[in-house]
């Protein structure tokens, strides 16, 4: 039996730890759960599919993309709705991105919110976190790095597309090369930062573009992930994610732990 592991955004950034920008409560424990699967399961994981959020600082997703009526930027966590920005409370920093970023926000599914700086490629948080590094160093084992998110006017939390494809921007559209590659393992299990964003949409998206008979070959690892906290006033991610389990389950996904599942040969 073929096993893929995909392993989403297991980046500094994303960790609990001191100097990450957008830390997700239990991330570092999740990430050192992973690893301890990976190097005593590595004999059976065939291949490694690893997404990088990277982002440039003019991302769409930070704060100096936007501007208040008073010229001021948003702070972090803020939720930009479309109808707001029809009001004229937020706007486009720069007059040209105006058309784009209003018609973004009409097309959006889900609240759009405005995250620290985070992704930079080339620094410490952008980079892996040490544990699953080292696990990777260890095995012998394929794996791909997949870079997402570097288009500056669409969010990507979804390992295969973009939240908006970008008018002329193929890279944003769904990945169906990427999806095809994975799907042709016998199993493909499912970890990473954070469940209630990133994890969630990389599988949805797997699962939407999949056979509906080739859920029942999806696993989830519920103790290595975490979802984001919830922000004041704004969505309760946390039980979102707990929402997304069930619907897993209902989708004929494996949702387990990584410490309750076990690999076999067959």
């Amino acid at each position: 039996m073929s096993t893929a592991l995909v392993i989403i955004d297991p980046q500094n950034c994303f960790m609990d730890v001191s100097g990450a920008p957008l830390p997700v409560s239990g991330a570092t424990s999740d990430m050192k759960r992973l690893a301890s699967f990976m190097l005593a399961n590595q004999h059976l994981i065939k291949y490694v599919y690893m997404t990088v959020d990277t982002h440039s600082r003019d991302h769409i997703s930070h704060a100096n993309r936007w501007v208040n009526a008073v010229g001021e930027h948003p702070a972090p966590f803020t939720i930009i709705t479309y109808e707001a920005m029809l009001d004229g409370d937020w706007q486009a920093a720069k007059p040209q991105d105006h058309a784009w970023q209003l018609e973004y926000l009409r097309r959006l599914k889900r609240p759009h919110i405005i995250w620290p700086v985070h992704g930079q490629r080339g620094s410490w948080e952008w980079s892996i976190q040490d544990d699953i590094r080292s696990a990777l160093v260890h095995m012998t084992v394929d794996f791909m790095i997949v870079e997402k998110g570097m288009h500056p006017d669409t969010e990507q939390f979804g390992a295969f597309g973009a939240e908006v494809p970008y008018p002329g921007a193929p890279e944003t559209d769904i990945n169906r090369d990427l999806i095809r590659a994975i799907n042709q393992h016998d199993r493909v299990i499912f970890a990473g930062e954070a469940s209630s964003h990133c994890v969630m949409d990389s599988v949805n998206q797997f699962l939407d573009h999949i056979p509906a008979t080739d859920a029942s070959k999806v696993v989830v690892f519920t103790d290595c992930m975490s979802p984001v906290a919830q922000a004041p006033g704004g969505p309760d991610f946390p039980a979102q994610a707990e929402a997304w389990f069930a619907t897993l389950r209902q989708r004929g996904v494996t949702v387990t732990t990584s410490t309750e599942y076990a690999l076999v040969t067959q």
